[in-house]
């Protein structure tokens, strides 16, 4: 029996137990997965685990064919990052503003509070980064004419309001595809056969979403899981011609940055990590707290002021370059 991205067989015990007990006694078992880790504590099914010198169980791989590998043999592009600084400011219930720079050491409700305000799409910071990626879109598209970008968002609202954006900067009207829109798949199938420039997506980036010439992102989303974060890049990394790179423009966020520095490293699913997520499916989890995080945000009546955008580094085969740059300046575009 094969299995096809079986880190799946743990997003429910009743699911992984069946699988398990239909598949037990199979004389051969092949087990693939892009992404072979969860953001919980699920076993994978037939998957070995090891004890680390943590005390950990770690999941051990029989081969291992990673992100670096394809890299090498260039069945995979290279990915650059553009991360995005900028001061935001928010009144809270009191009335009393605050303001917080991204890209600075700050508290968790710091960063939290600085992060969704850089992504209001009635602000400045958005709009900015936007431009600037589609800025890169159009010299991507004088060598690459049918080269592509997307934009994920959080939720439908902020994508809708991102698709105006995107209207207002280019003059075309992109693609949007929601999570519970039933012409979804339809929908990214038109635009992958298409030249048209943009794509706004919710939540669809999981393994089934397929389009090659998506060339540009923009990471507009709180959502922070290893597991989330490596499927939303793995949508802009497939290689067509050599010579190709990707670009993603991010929030310049402790978390965030990290991800994108160690996008080459081997990931292993590790049992018994502290905070770690309990729910079934790590794409619901990232959901579920982005809606505690608006709940929490309506009770306190948090006002989100504005935060202007400055490009803070570039992030490139795990490495940092450059200096905080403001968008729209010439140095930005030397970038």
């Amino acid at each position: 029996v094969v299995f096809d991205e079986i880190h799946h067989g743990g997003d429910a015990k009743s699911w992984g137990d069946a699988i398990r007990e239909a598949f037990d006694d199979a004389t051969r078992r092949l087990a693939l997965t892009g992404t072979p880790f969860r953001s919980d504590d699920s076993a994978i099914p037939f998957v070995t685990y090891e004890e680390d010198p943590a005390g950990f169980k770690t999941s051990v791989a029989d081969h291992t064919y990673g992100y670096s590998d394809a890299l090498a043999d260039g069945v995979v592009r290279p990915v650059m990052f553009m991360a995005y600084s900028g001061e935001a400011r928010w009144r809270d219930s009191a009335g009393e503003e605050h303001a917080a720079r991204l890209g600075e050491p700050l508290t968790a409700e710091q960063t939290a509070r600085a992060w969704k305000t850089a992504l209001n799409p009635a602000g400045q910071w958005m709009p900015a980064v936007i431009a600037a990626a589609d800025t890169r879109l159009e010299g991507l598209r004088k060598h690459v004419p049918d080269a592509g970008g997307m934009i994920i968002a959080s939720d439908q609202t902020t994508a809708r309001a991102y698709a105006d954006l995107l209207f207002k900067i280019t003059g075309e009207v992109p693609t949007v595809v929601l999570s519970d829109d039933k012409g979804a798949s339809d929908r990214i199938s038109q635009f992958s056969e298409s030249t048209s420039r943009w794509l706004v997506a919710v939540r669809m980036v999981s393994e089934g979403v397929d389009v090659p010439r998506l060339a540009v992102g923009v990471y507009a989303t709180s959502a922070s899981t290893p597991l989330f974060f490596a499927q939303a890049i793995g949508r802009f990394v497939r290689s067509r011609r050599p010579g190709e790179t990707a670009s993603i423009f991010l929030p310049s966020v402790p978390n965030l940055l990290l991800l994108a520095s160690e996008m080459e490293a081997q990931r292993n699913h590790i049992l018994g990590k502290p905070h770690r997520e309990t729910e079934d499916d790590p794409l619901d989890a990232e959901l579920a707290e982005q809606k505690r995080d608006e709940a929490d945000d309506e009770q306190n009546k948090i006002e989100y002021l504005g935060a202007d955008a400055e490009l803070d580094q570039v992030i490139f085969d795990g490495s940092s370059f450059g200096t905080a740059t403001p968008a729209g300046s010439d140095e930005e575009a030397d970038y």
